[in-house]
């Protein structure tokens, strides 16, 4: 009798262990709840593929909730995805290298994106992390070599390390305001020309910005605490605001990498000598107030005149020196949206932009100057 109890229990365990996974179409779920399960893995390479919402299963109906570690992980046909909004959790490596995925939506329902969740998806080109992810795992965009622009649409506050590694072509990143961290080498090798740093971030990690060869502007907050080495190690800067009013306590190796000799700093009017007294900043080529960036470089601020402000559809440019221009039209994000030679008639079309503030760079072999204009 004994051994007839014990060959039931085993009995019902086994029942038990394998009602945890079931197939459905290809699809491998766990069942994580009463009411829940997981997409676990994709058994098969299709080119598109729907993730549903529910699922039925003896019966029964289930709600995909999750989408599991490694479960589309070298699905090398793999083009499209749809994702449904009861997804909360995206797990490690769920689409490593999936390297035909050309595009991602991320639902407005996903709260965790895990650690190289979307690593070496190489065809990707824009990702938009919507507000409700308030976590991402290190190296989760890591490799995606035609990536090209990536917005945080907020909660997040840590970029981790990795994060963008070797993303060769990215070169627009909208931070979130709730951002504090970028961990060490989260943007390292990327294709970046300008980074606004937002005011909330208190800690960037070694390198985090390091071996952006094109990055020629960044702006530095007051907010930044934690001090790190080779932050923009092997850029290209030549451009650098610092918005604190007291000179940020860095060391020689803060700007490592860095020619400080070819570089303009500016900094608030009122703290200009104080960073011109500093053993570290006083490096800089010259050392000027907030706003006046590139102005000492024309005689005057009349031989540049940029016409209407506000504007709509049109700038007219006019230079007092009739000398070829390059102009680029940058948004508060540091995004240069527009880089072009000026035409003979000094018309910029700008019918493309929408409503805002936009700072207009103006540069010829007289100097450069940033002009603020707006939008209507």
């Amino acid at each position: 009798m004994k051994q007839v109890v014990l060959l039931f229990i085993f009995f019902m365990s086994v029942t038990r262990g394998a009602a945890q996974n079931f197939l459905i179409e290809n699809a491998q779920y766990t069942i994580t709840s009463e009411t829940t399960v997981t997409f676990s893995k994709m058994n098969g390479f299709p080119k598109a593929f729907v993730i549903p919402s529910t699922v039925t299963y003896n019966s029964k109906q289930y709600t995909v909730t999750a989408i599991g570690n490694s479960a589309f992980e070298n699905s090398a046909l793999l083009q499209t995805i749809s994702i449904p909004n009861t997804i909360t959790e995206i797990g490690v490596k769920a689409f490593n290298a999936c390297r035909d995925l050309t595009e991602i939506t991320i639902p407005n329902s996903v709260v965790t994106i895990g650690e190289s969740a979307f690593e070496t998806c190489s065809s990707l080109v824009s990702v938009k992390i919507p507000s409700s992810v308030t976590s991402v795992g290190k190296r989760f965009l890591m490799s995606c070599h035609e990536l090209k622009s990536v917005e945080f649409l907020n909660s997040i506050t840590t970029i981790p390390e990795m994060s963008f590694l070797h993303c060769s072509n990215l070169e627009s990143v909208v931070f979130p305001k709730s951002l504090t961290t970028i961990e060490a080498t989260a943007f390292y090798g990327t294709n970046l020309s300008s980074v606004i740093i937002p005011g909330s971030v208190t800690t960037i990690g070694e390198n985090g910005f390091g071996f952006n060869f094109l990055l020629k502007s960044v702006n530095i907050p007051s907010s930044l605490t934690s001090l790190s080495n080779a932050v923009f190690n092997g850029s290209s800067l030549t451009s650098v605001v610092c918005d604190s009013p007291v000179p940020l306590p860095i060391t020689a190796n803060f700007f490592k990498g860095v020619p400080l000799y070819n570089c303009i700093l500016e900094v608030p009017a009122s703290s200009v000598a104080a960073y011109k007294a500093h053993e570290e900043w006083s490096k800089f080529k010259s050392i000027v107030a907030k706003g006046t960036l590139g102005q000492t470089d024309f005689s005057s601020q009349k031989e540049v005149v940029a016409y209407p402000n506000p504007f709509s559809d049109e700038i007219t440019l006019e230079l007092k020196e009739k000398n070829t221009a390059q102009i680029e039209m940058i948004d508060c994000t540091g995004k240069v949206l527009l880089s072009q030679t000026l035409n003979p008639d000094g018309r910029i079309e700008t019918h493309h932009l929408t409503s805002g503030l936009y700072f207009l760079k103006v540069s010829s072999e007289n100097g450069s100057t940033i002009k603020k204009m707006i939008k209507q």
